[in-house]
């Protein structure tokens, strides 16, 4: 692209952190002839890095920066390594080359993701060898829309094809999602600190050997290291009664997992509720569930709760009995259920939901969760928890929690059950 055009892009996209990066390499090369010095990608990221940290040294924590660093070293220094000795006349050898570079940038921006983001996708490769040219092209109708002036009779063919093109790839996307489910949910804390020693195996193997066939032996080993502990601790989970409770303060949802079942409840109807419990969901893998509970605020809810679980289906949901429902509406891809106490009966716990208190039975165990812990009965609790007791302090219960950060309630397979803050986010 010409030195102009690039600026003009630059200032139509506002300038991101990606085209600052993009835009010092681009004049570091242009530049190399005047110094009788040949481009190099490696040396021109480097310089570009120190250049835009030099006066804010806080970038180093952005997303976004160490996103397009990682990214650029993956596919202009680490994938044209890899590639080097590979043929470029086959066509399955022009695929299966792209198809290593694509792995090879996403091995690069592995770690930063792992250590940003909630969830973690390794079939990104196969996704993009799809959904790249289609998203080339969608960029390219936007913009010749742009480049008209949005003008009807060019805008309007152009925004059709624009609207079966998105089509099409979501389509595929969510296709592809359910053929190669495979990503790494951050719920586990110890996978960063095993990403980063095998980070650091890969980088001694690189420097001890300087052979391919070695690196990308390592990196496969480092894979199935990660795999493997990632299932050893979802099984472990698994294994265990989990109640967590989300939220700060007045704020409370419940999600309740065990054997792979998980019940969602939402005791406040708060505003953040959704996102909260989207953002746990994703953070442990958990990508369907058994039961959703509405309790307040049914009407917001209903439509917050779908766009945020949008991807992620129910057996069953219940709103109260007030909430009025459309004979043809769905939730969750399920027919809403008007019921002002829901009861969840499995074979080993039981959770009664009715006036803002959810009773959950775990064996001989029994806890209690809600915002009105001053109508409890007479009853032996194991745990009591919620934001306050606003009732006669002489019948406060034994064993009341005041909930004040996230939390979860985690019941081993022999009783015994220990209580702990977690961060979403």
């Amino acid at each position: 692209m010409p030195l102009p055009g690039f600026f003009f892009y630059a200032v139509l996209v506002e300038t991101p952190v990606s085209i600052l990066r993009a835009g010092l390499m681009y004049l570091l090369v242009l530049s190399g002839p005047l110094f009788f010095r040949r481009a190099d990608t490696l040396n021109s990221l480097c310089i570009a890095g120190i250049l835009m940290t030099l006066f804010n040294p806080y970038r180093m924590q952005d997303a976004s920066f160490l996103l397009s660093l990682t990214g650029t070293f993956g596919i202009g220094v680490f994938a044209p390594w890899m590639t080097a000795r590979l043929s470029r006349k086959k066509a399955c050898s022009k695929l299966g080359k792209q198809f290593l570079s694509m792995c090879c940038v996403s091995a690069a921006i592995f770690p930063v993701t792992l250590l940003y983001f909630r969830e973690v996708s390794v079939s990104s490769p196969v996704a993009n060898l799809f959904l790249l040219p289609l998203c080339s092209l969608m960029l390219l109708l936007a913009f010749c829309i742009f480049m008209t002036g949005g003008i009807g009779i060019a805008a309007k063919p152009i925004c059709f094809l624009l609207k079966i093109l998105y089509d099409c790839w979501s389509l595929l996307a969510h296709g592809l999602q359910r053929i190669f489910p495979l990503a790494f949910p951050v719920g586990w804390d110890l996978l960063s600190l095993l990403a980063a020693v095998l980070l650091v195996l890969v980088c001694f193997v690189f420097w001890a050997k300087r052979r391919r066939s070695f690196v990308a032996l390592s990196l496969a080993a480092s894979f199935f290291l990660l795999s493997a502990g990632e299932a050893v601790y979802t099984v472990g989970r698994s294994n265990k009664f989990i109640i967590a409770v989300l939220g700060q303060e007045q704020e409370m949802t419940l999600l309740i997992s065990y054997q792979g079942k998980t019940d969602l409840i939402d005791l406040t109807g708060n505003h953040r509720n959704p996102e909260m419990a989207a953002a746990y969901l994703t953070r442990h893998g958990i990508r369907q569930l058994q039961s959703v509970i509405l309790t307040k605020r049914a009407p917001q809810m209903r439509v917050a709760y779908a766009a945020a679980l949008e991807s992620i289906p129910a057996a069953e949901t219940v709103v109260p009995a007030a909430c009025w429902v459309p004979s043809d509406s769905t939730f969750l891809r399920t027919k809403p259920q008007n019921l002002d106490a829901a009861v969840i009966a499995d074979s080993l716990y039981q959770i009664t939901v009715a006036d803002g208190i959810a009773e959950i039975t775990y064996g001989n165990l029994h806890f209690c969760i809600g915002t009105k812990l001053e109508n409890l009965p007479q009853e032996q609790w194991n745990v009591v928890l919620g934001t306050s007791w606003n009732g006669n302090p002489d019948d406060v219960p034994e064993n009341l929690y005041q909930k004040t950060q996230p939390m979860e309630l985690i019941v081993s397979p022999d009783g015994t059950w220990t209580m702990q803050t977690i961060v979403l986010y």
